[in-house]
């Protein structure tokens, strides 16, 4: 028996409207989908978490962490970053 192939996403926005219209859309497309407000949040998730794909409102990450550390989070996402 093949298992489906789930993919995980992240959605990062301030704006809870524009959060939940992509939520949405991802889910529509079969995404399994989380959503958090606040960039400064994601560090802890993403060392549980395996997301295929993580959409950032960069408006909200440079407020919240600075753009440094934005840069940190999307080199990690990305794997580029071993510990």
């Amino acid at each position: 028996m093949k298992l489906p192939n789930l993919q995980a996403a992240l959605v990062i926005a301030g704006d809870s409207g524009l959060r939940k219209c992509i939520m949405n859309q991802l889910r529509h497309e079969g995404w399994i989908v989380h959503g958090i407000p606040k960039a400064e949040h994601v560090l802890p998730i993403l060392a549980h978490i395996p997301y295929q794909l993580i959409i950032v409102d960069c408006v909200n990450c440079l407020e919240s962490m600075g753009e440094i550390s934005c840069i940190c989070c999307t080199t990690l996402a990305n794997g580029e970053v071993s510990t």
